[in-house]
């Protein structure tokens, strides 16, 4: 995870297969390793922006989060959720991405999290002056010149 975080990305492929070929497997078994590998993807995912490619392991990411809820660590769950917001933020895909931000708002995990609060609510600001959602910063007309 230290190369997908410091955007090694690359690297951390290939630190993924080696593990997993020492494991003697072809594909990701259980929970953790499940986990890191979509970490890993969805941050490549987000990197390119290629939402033909990658929107159906969106929808993988978001069943397995259902599926496993209270088998995964809080803050793999809640940053899972962020970069599935993330990576719909950065296709333009923004109804889907508060869609998401709304659920992690609702779901009272956030608050376990308190490192991802914050960009989870700047994100929340970016996505609602995306949609032109005005009341969302507490103006409510329009000042025309």
């Amino acid at each position: 995870m230290s190369a997908v975080n410091a955007g090694r990305l690359s690297d951390a492929k290939k630190l993924y297969d080696k593990y997993l070929r020492e494991l003697g497997k072809s594909e990701p078994g259980n929970i953790d390793t499940m986990t890191t590998y979509y970490i890993l993807n969805m941050t490549s995912a987000i990197k390119d922006a290629d939402e033909k490619k990658e929107i159906h392991l969106m929808s993988l990411v978001e069943k397995f989060l259902v599926r496993y809820k209270g088998k995964i660590t809080i803050n793999n769950y809640n940053y899972l959720y962020y970069l599935l917001v993330k990576y719909f933020f950065v296709t333009g895909k923004f109804v889907e991405s508060l869609r998401l931000l709304n659920f992690l708002f609702e779901n009272k995990t956030l608050k376990f999290t308190i490192h991802m609060e914050p960009y989870a609510r700047m994100m929340n600001l970016l996505v609602h002056y995306e949609l032109g959602n005005k009341k969302a910063f507490g103006i409510s007309h329009s000042f025309n010149y």
